[in-house]
């Protein structure tokens, strides 16, 4: 559920190729940490990418898995199991369809949810639907005053 698709499909979670270029960006972070004075380009399909934006693509993996610890917490919180709190989260955040446990399963819905658990959920669809990214935007006044 953390998978989402490839580059500018309309899957939500995170796209595959943030994923590769995350574990690249792993890959040599170790490298460098065994040999300090490296100069590396990171390179993917022929093609350089900045630490601009390798720091993007970690900003944006870590606010992803924040949010989705956040809900998880809040729906255990309000009285869900484990798996169905932390299935519920992925599954809405990532806009990929039901859950894994019997409440949110292929064979049930949200419904039996409460009112305040739809309530994250439909933030997490929000959210998950046009980034996290694009949503913070929408809350800093600098950014839309101008």
């Amino acid at each position: 559920m953390f998978v989402g698709g490839c580059a500018g499909s309309t899957g939500g979670a995170l796209k595959v190729v943030r994923i590769i270029l995350l574990m690249k960006y792993g890959a040599r972070e170790i490298y460098r940490s065994i040999h300090p004075r490296m100069v590396r380009t990171d390179k993917a399909w022929r093609n350089r990418y900045s630490e601009d934006v390798m720091q993007a693509i970690l900003s944006f993996s870590i606010l992803y898995i924040l949010v989705f610890l956040g809900s998880s917490l809040i729906l255990s919180m309000l009285g869900l199991d484990l798996m169905t709190s932390i299935s519920a989260s992925a599954t809405t955040l990532g806009n990929v369809g039901p859950g894994l446990s019997t409440l949110i399963g292929p064979m049930a819905n949200f419904g039996s949810l409460p009112v305040a658990g739809k309530l994250v959920l439909i933030l997490n669809m929000w959210i998950g639907r046009l980034e996290v990214m694009t949503v913070l935007v929408l809350f800093v006044p600098s950014f839309w005053k101008k």
